[in-house]
C-alpha cells in the first residue's frame, strides 16, 4: 500500500473497507480509503490478468457507503447466519415469503423500500407525501407495510425495525379492539393496512410481523434501508399518500431550522418552553423596573 502526495495530504478515493470493529456491532457501513493501492505481483510474472485488475481497482474504488453480503444457507457459511437474530429466530427457515421492510425521513423527504430474501425482482421502493404536515419515520415505516401486504397469497414473515409501527398495528388485532383512526396522524395509511391484514385473515394467509434491531448487518434489512433512501430520491410528481387533511400546521423552530407539523407532542413541548421563556422575560423586565 502507499500514500499518494507528500507531507499530510493524501489522496482519497473510494470506501473499500468496513469500519474498525465491525464484527463487534454488526455494522456494514465503509470508510473512506486513506491511502491508494499499488499491486505487487512476482518479478517473473510478466502477464497479468486485465479483468483481475480491473475489478480489483473498481472495488477499491467503490464509492458505496454500504458493504453489501448475502445470505449463503450451505456448507459452514450457514452456521454463521443461522446465528444471526433472524436466524435464530428461525427466519431463514421460514415456509413462505420473507420480507424487510424500512422507512427513512430525511431532509424533509419520506423514504420506503422493501425487499424480498431470496427474491431480488420484489424489490420496491416509493416516495411517501404530505411532508407539509410534518414528516417522521413512522409514515415511510407505515407506507411500506401497505405497499408489503398488498397481492400476496402466501404466508408471510414481515421483518421490521420500528417498534413505534408495530404497536400502532398491534392495537387494532383482537376482538375488542377500541383504537380509533380519528385521532390517528396517519390514519389514510393505516386504513389500507388494517384492510389488507383483514382480507389475508379471511383467506386464510398468515401474516407475522417481528421487530429486528436496526443496522446490525441483517442482508435484508440493510437492503431495505438501501431501498428507502432510493424512495426518498423519487420526483414529487410520483408521491404516494400525498393528500392534505383539514388538520391546523404549526411552525416549530429548532435550532437553526424552522419545521413544519400538525399538533403532536414535540408542538406542546415546543409552546410550553416559549411561553416558559416569554415569561421569565416578562419577569427580568419588571424587576429591573423595581
Amino acid at each position: 500500500m502507499e500514500e499518494e502526495g507528500s507531507g499530510n495530504e493524501v489522496s482519497v478515493s473510494g470506501r473499500a473497507r468496513r469500519q474498525r470493529g465491525w464484527w463487534k456491532r454488526g455494522v456494514v457501513e465503509t470508510k473512506l480509503n486513506t491511502i491508494n493501492m499499488t499491486a505487487w505481483v512476482h518479478k517473473e510474472c510478466d502477464i497479468m490478468d486485465e479483468d483481475a485488475l480491473l475489478r480489483l481497482q473498481t472495488a477499491w474504488n467503490n464509492p458505496q457507503k454500504k458493504d453489501k453480503c448475502s445470505v449463503c444457507l450451505n456448507d459452514l457459511e450457514q452456521n454463521y447466519w443461522q446465528g444471526t437474530e433472524v436466524g435464530r429466530m428461525g427466519g431463514y427457515g421460514f415456509q413462505g415469503a420473507i420480507f424487510s421492510v424500512d422507512g427513512l425521513c430525511n431532509d424533509g423527504k419520506m423514504g420506503a423500500g422493501r425487499c424480498r430474501f431470496q427474491g431480488v425482482a420484489a424489490d420496491k421502493c416509493t416516495r411517501v407525501g404530505r411532508e407539509d404536515e410534518g414528516t417522521s419515520s413512522n409514515r415511510p415505516e407505515l407506507g411500506v407495510l401497505a405497499l408489503q401486504t398488498a397481492a400476496l397469497s402466501e404466508d408471510v414473515l414481515l421483518l421490521c425495525d420500528n417498534k413505534a409501527v408495530l404497536r400502532v398495528i398491534k392495537k387494532w388485532v383482537g376482538q375488542e379492539v377500541k383504537a380509533t383512526l380519528a385521532t390517528a396522524p396517519d390514519a389514510n395509511i393505516l386504513q389500507e393496512i388494517i384492510l389488507l391484514l383483514t382480507q389475508r385473515v379471511r383467506e386464510g394467509r398468515t401474516t407475522f410481523l417481528v421487530k429486528v434491531k436496526s443496522h446490525r448487518g441483517e442482508p435484508i434489512n440493510e437492503r431495505a434501508d438501501t431501498l428507502a433512501e432510493e424512495g426518498r430520491e423519487i420526483s414529487d410528481d410520483d408521491k404516494r399518500w400525498d393528500d392534505r387533511t383539514d388538520r391546523m400546521t404549526f411552525e416549530v423552530r429548532r435550532g437553526n431550522t424552522t419545521v413544519c407539523s400538525v399538533w403532536t407532542n414535540s408542538v406542546r413541548n415546543a409552546l410550553r418552553k416559549h411561553a416558559g421563556w416569554a415569561k421569565l422575560q416578562e419577569v427580568r423586565a419588571t424587576a429591573a423596573r423595581h
